[in-house]
C-alpha cells in the first residue's frame, strides 16, 4: 500500500511517503528553479533506501549505504523538471539520517529566491480588429501620449505587418482603419483626441487600401500625412523599410508575405532590436531586397519558417549576395512550433508575453 502526504506553501512544497518497497511517492511538476531538501527514517526492522528521480532517471539515492543524503542537501533542478520521491527497498546498515515513528521518508522542494506571484492576464479586445487595435492602443499609451500613429488597412494583414518597427520606432500605436472616413470614426476620433496637432500620421498602402478620404481629413485637421505605398505588399513593405533608415551592419529578418503568422511572431522582438522585416516570395527575393542587403550589410539574417514557405532558394541568394552572413532559419512544423522557435531562440528578459490568434 501506498501513501503520501503534500500541502503546498508560497514558497515551498513537502513530500511524505511510507516505505513500501518498489512504490512511488509523489510526483510533481515543477515551474521554477528549486533546491531539494532529503532525509529519511531507518528505524524499524527494515529500513529503506529512496530515490530521487528528475524527468524518471534517478539521479540520488539516501537512506543505504552508497550515494547518502544528509538532511538539508541540494540538488538543482531547472523549469520543467518532473520530481518522483521513490522507494527503493529495504537496505542493510543505512546511516541513520532521521528517525521518524514509520519507516519513511521526506523530501522538501524549496524555490531559489523570492518569485512574486504572476501578474493576472489582461484581455485586450473589441467588437471586431478595428476595436481590438484601439483597445491595444489604450492600454499601451495609458497615461502617455504617442507620438504619432500608424494607420493601415483592416481588410488584409501584410502592410500592418510591416509596420511593426515603424510603430515602435516613433512610438506610436498601430491602428486598423477601414477604407473611407466614414467607415472610420472611432479610430479617426482616437487620434484626434489622442494625438497632437502637427503630429505624424503614417498611412500604410495605396490608396486602395486606406483611401484618400482618409489622408485628406487628417490633413485637414493639422496632421502631417505621410503615405508609405506601393503597387503590391512587398514594393509597400519596401518603402517601409526605406523609412526606417536602418543602419549598416544591423541585422535583418525575412518572412513570407503570403501567411501573416511568420511576421506577426517575429514582429514584436524585431522591432525591439531594431531588425527590419521583409516579405518574401517562397523562392526568390526581390531585386529591392538583395539590393537592401547589400546595403545594409547585415551580420545575420533570420528566416523566419520552414523550408515550406520560404524555400532552400532564398538562403542560396544569401549565400550568392555575401557568404559570410550568418543566416539563421527560425521554423517548425507549424506556425505554433515557429512562433515557440523565435521565443526560444531570442529567449527575451521580459515581464509581458502577448498571446494572439492564428485565425
Amino acid at each position: 500500500m501506498q501513501k503520501y502526504i503534500f500541502y503546498i506553501q508560497i514558497l515551498s512544497l513537502h513530500l511524505h511517503a511510507v516505505a513500501v518497497p518498489g512504490t512511488t511517492g509523489i510526483t510533481i511538476n515543477v515551474d521554477g528553479v528549486y533546491k531539494l531538501n532529503f532525509a529519511c527514517d531507518t528505524a524499524g526492522n527494515n529500513p529503506q533506501l529512496w530515490g530521487v528521480a528528475v524527468n524518471g532517471v534517478v539521479q540520488e539515492t539516501f537512506g543505504g549505504s552508497g550515494q547518502t543524503f544528509a538532511a538539508g542537501s541540494e540538488l538543482a533542478l531547472k523549469a520543467g523538471d518532473v520530481i518522483t520521491l521513490r522507494n527503493m527497498g529495504t537496505v542493510p546498515n543505512p546511516a541513520v539520517l532521521r528517525t521518524i515513528p514509520v519507516n519513511s521518508a521526506w523530501m522538501q522542494i524549496d524555490r531559489l529566491g523570492d518569485i512574486p506571484a504572476p501578474s493576472p492576464a489582461e484581455n485586450l479586445a473589441g467588437l471586431d480588429r478595428i476595436e481590438t487595435s484601439l483597445a491595444t492602443a489604450t492600454e499601451e499609451f495609458k497615461g502617455n501620449a504617442p507620438d504619432a500613429v500608424v494607420l493601415a488597412t483592416a481588410n488584409d494583414f501584410p502592410d500592418a505587418l510591416s509596420g511593426a518597427g515603424l510603430a515602435y520606432k516613433y512610438n506610436a500605436p498601430m491602428l486598423l482603419i477601414n477604407k473611407t472616413v466614414s467607415e472610420s470614426k472611432s479610430v479617426l476620433d482616437y487620434i484626434t483626441n489622442n494625438l497632437s496637432k502637427g503630429k505624424n500620421v503614417y498611412i500604410l498602402g495605396g490608396t486602395g487600401a486606406v483611401s484618400a478620404d482618409i489622408s485628406d481629413y487628417l490633413t485637414k485637421q493639422g496632421y502631417n500625412v505621410i503615405r508609405l505605398g506601393g503597387c503590391d505588399r512587398y514594393e509597400t513593405n519596401q518603402k517601409i523599410v526605406e523609412n526606417l533608415n536602418v543602419a549598416k551592419g544591423t541585422s535583418l529578418v525575412i518572412a513570407t508575405g503570403n501567411g501573416f503568422a511568420d511576421a506577426l511572431s517575429i514582429s514584436s522582438v524585431a522591432a525591439s532590436k531594431g531588425y527590419p522585416v521583409f516579405l518574401s516570395k517562397k523562392d526568390s527575393l526581390s531585386t529591392n531586397v538583395i539590393n537592401d542587403i547589400k546595403n545594409i550589410q547585415p551580420p545575420t539574417i533570420y528566416i523566419v519558417g520552414g523550408t515550406g514557405v520560404l524555400s532552400t532558394d532564398i538562403e542560396a541568394q544569401i549565400k550568392k549576395i555575401n557568404g559570410n552572413i550568418n543566416i539563421v532559419r527560425l521554423g517548425g512544423n507549424d506556425r505554433y512550433e515557429t512562433s515557440m522557435k523565435i521565443a526560444d531562440y531570442f529567449n527575451l528578459d521580459t515581464d509581458t508575453i502577448t498571446v494572439a490568434t492564428h485565425i
